[in-house]
């Protein structure tokens, strides 16, 4: 492999845990800091959690190639553990005595003294003690979730190691900051962010040497995946964060996409693709043609239970087939409970954990993917760098990138059971189809190699140093909408306030009429305002479907003239069916961005033209309702008629 060349500078990767039978998101950490070693670099994996056999599962990945020596890999806890709390202005405070509350004290996987704990003020509450190699705490801190944000100004406290007193004591976020900007010093430094709940704790970083990047390995909305789908509480905190990034790094070009529909197309957002390493050598041993596989965490998002009911119907027709499920996880003691429920366990296997069982898809005939969502599925990729079909949901992120239909394997519509079952049972029993799909599996991972990540990542890191010094940063920003009016070209058309219902009828040259005034207060120099963009769209809140408005902006100094002129036939289109909707007004300058909905200045009556088109206005909304046809309308009147009879 050849790499290119990468920024100079200091390489930090902050994650919750690193395991060596992590999952895909921990698999493609390690790939890029491999990568990163590889090209001469130091890079160092940050791990926030407490965890007593470091240096065994350190041992473990160096072993197992999933580290390499230039590799360092850190806890912030071991980190504290041999770092005396600095001498500036300590608080000498006595360190209460909990050991009346004492519940347990336990061990490092080398016997020496790791944590202590006591059972906290509040009902259920725990408090720990971490314990240096001769048993004395130099850290104590009670229970949180980076989840729950109530949790995240728990108190810190860091010990002496001589008076046993508190020297210190911080919230986590000062913590884990301060344990950041101690590791990049004064030296440039790009800091990798794997998980979103890590994130509120470390942006912004003011520091002007450091470079945050967020990697997305998974959705950032939740329940539904449109676009515009809710997202909970890390997601929201995520999203308010991302102007303060130095790049958002999706996996597939959709997710991006979406992004750039939610809060902008900002020019902090990239994407680079996970890679897939070709295997040393192809497998010589022939296919089972009644082998299914699937490889990955037993998880509620890997939806299992999907899975199993697949391949019970495929049992009824093919009673020789078997099912192997290598991986293990939360979920492993219910899906065996369904398995053995069902009297399936004869047929389907659950394998464990093996580090090998990536070679299990050299004989298999198919992989299923079964998840409710993905970030770009690593184990899709491995299972084509082994010329195994998949056959998979059509969800967000990763399959519909990956898998060309009846080429390399096989997308089914998100939760159909039975065509996911029909497809297995066309691989099961065609042994030729299996041979073609698994060429064309081969020469998907073969696209998806080493060289292209190195290239990729080293143009996002490039452009990371080069957008630095041109970020700008939004203090605020209004519009005043002088005009949202609708009417004939020219004329000044009307309409009055009411809800849903419309209150006005045009035909299709009727044109909307939006203008007013954007002030802006931000931080940049003025002078590249001409980068900065104003956008107009509808969004249309039922269906998502959003329409770009075409709109004139002049420039005053800190502020902008808007005003857009379009005919209502270009935002509805010829097929638009009645669906509230909302004009959107966006301000996006380089990495910042604002966006607020439009409202009319004020009420005025309503103006009737030819109905062809109705329309309505709300306080924040806009209701564009296109007229049946002859035939349709001729339709709904004989059902009303019908109706009153």
């Amino acid at each position: 492999m050849t790499l290119p060349e990468f920024p100079s500078g200091r390489y930090l990767t902050a994650t919750w845990e690193v395991k060596p039978d992590g999952g895909g998101q921990t698999r493609a950490l390690l790939q890029r800091n491999r990568m990163f070693c590889q090209a001469g670099l130091e890079p160092r994996i940050l791990s926030f959690v407490a965890v007593p056999d470091l240096e065994k599962r350190r041992a473990s990945m160096l072993d197992g190639g999933q580290l390499l020596p230039g590799i360092s890999l850190d806890t912030i806890y071991d980190y504290y553990r041999e770092r005396e709390p600095p001498a500036s202005e300590p608080l000498h405070r006595p360190l209460p005595d909990l050991s009346r509350r004492l519940i347990e004290q336990t061990t490092r996987f080398d016997g020496s003294p790791w944590r202590r704990v006591y059972r906290g003020p509040g009902r259920d509450e725990l408090v720990y003690d971490y314990l240096r190699a001769d048993g004395t705490p130099y850290l104590r801190i009670p229970h949180f979730s980076l989840s729950e944000p109530s949790t995240r100004l728990r108190d810190v406290q860091l010990i002496s190691s001589t008076a046993e007193t508190v020297d210190r004591s911080l919230t986590l976020r000062q913590w884990f900051r301060e344990w950041v900007l101690e590791l990049t010093g004064d030296e440039r430094s790009f800091v990798f962010l794997e998980t979103r709940v890590l994130t509120p704790h470390l942006v912004p970083i003011s520091a002007p040497n450091v470079h945050t990047i967020q990697v997305m390995h998974n959705v950032h909305t939740e329940g539904g995946r449109r676009w515009d789908a809710p997202v909970g509480t890390m997601g929201q905190l995520l999203l308010g964060k991302m102007s303060d990034l130095d790049a958002v790094v999706t996996l597939t070009r959709r997710q991006r996409e979406d992004l750039e529909r939610r809060r902008g197309a900002t020019n902090n957002l990239f994407v680079v693709p996970n890679p897939v390493q070709m295997p040393a050598r192809e497998l010589d041993a022939p296919r089972d043609p009644r082998l299914v596989t699937i490889v990955g965490r037993l998880a509620s998002q890997k939806r299992l239970s999907h899975a199993v009911r697949v391949f019970e119907r495929v049992l009824q027709q093919l009673p020789d087939a078997r099912l192997e499920i290598f991986g293990k996880g939360s979920v492993r003691h219910k899906l065996k409970s369904l398995i053995e429920a069902r009297g399936l366990q004869d047929s389907i296997i659950l394998m464990g954990y093996d580090p090998r069982a990536r070679e299990a898809l050299g004989r298999s005939s198919a992989f299923l993917m079964t998840s409710r969502n993905e970030g770009y599925p690593l184990s899709t990729l491995e299972s084509m760098s082994h010329g195994c079909p998949v056959i998979s949901y059509d969800i967000r992120y990763g399959p519909r990138e990956q898998i060309v239909d009846g080429v390399n394997g096989f997308l089914v519509p998100d939760g159909d059971i039975e065509l996911m079952a029909q497809r297995l049972m066309t691989l099961l029993t065609s042994p030729d189809l299996v041979e073609r799909l698994s060429r064309g599996a081969l020469e998907t991972a073969r696209g998806h190699g080493l060289d292209r990540y190195a290239t990729d990542w080293a143009a996002v890191l490039d452009a990371v140093v080069r957008q630095r010094p041109l970020r700008t940063r939004l203090n605020a920003a209004s519009f005043h909408a002088t005009r949202l009016t609708v009417g004939r070209p020219g004329i000044a058309g009307r309409s009055r306030t009411g809800d849903a219902s419309p209150v006005g009828t045009y035909d299709a040259d009727t044109v909307l009429h939006v203008s007013g005034e954007l002030a802006v207060d931000g931080m940049g120099d003025p002078k590249e305002l001409a980068d900065a963009r104003v956008e107009l769209a509808t969004v249309r809140e039922v269906s998502g479907a959003v329409v770009d408005l075409p709109v004139r902006v002049a420039r005053k100094g800190g502020a902008f003239s808007v005003d857009c002129c379009v005919g209502l036939g270009e935002i509805l289109g010829p097929d638009a069916a009645a669906e509230r909707a909302h004009i959107r007004l966006r301000f996006v300058w380089r990495n910042s961005v604002w966006e607020t909905r439009v409202s009319r200045p004020e009420p005025d009556r309503a103006s009737a033209v030819s109905p062809a088109i109705e329309v309505g206005f709300e306080p924040d909304a806009v209701v564009f309702v296109q007229r049946l046809g002859p035939r349709a309308a001729a339709a709904e009147q004989a059902g009303a008629d019908q109706d009153r009879a």
